[in-house]
């Protein structure tokens, strides 16, 4: 259930988002992936700030991205199950890859 990541997380990772987006001077417009989007924060930040083309939400927990997409409706925004191991599409589709708040073993 994202409503406790959202509570505990959320609400410091958009002003993180604000900061971060902007920094990594990312090319207009372009195709994005968000590598653990969680419940979305980043990936909205990023359709708000940055206008891409698309952005591909990639998250191992199924209940994450249910709660991804009903708080995105952007049509721009894709949400799959995945991990950073083995990303469900073909190297070099994407202009800008994220990775927010992702922890890897």
């Amino acid at each position: 259930d994202g409503s406790g990541y959202e509570a505990y997380v959320g609400r410091w990772s958009r002003r993180v988002a604000e900061r971060f987006l902007p920094w990594l001077e990312a090319p207009h417009p372009g195709t994005w992936i968000d590598l653990g989007c969680g419940t979305s924060v980043l990936t909205r930040a990023i359709l708000e700030l940055e206008d891409p083309t698309s952005v591909l939400g990639v998250d191992p927990s199924v209940a994450f991205l249910a709660s991804a997409r009903n708080a995105t409706p952007d049509s721009r925004a894709t949400f799959v199950p995945g991990r950073a191991g083995s990303l469900p599409l073909p190297d070099r589709s994407a202009d800008v890859g994220v990775a927010g708040l992702v922890l890897l073993r």
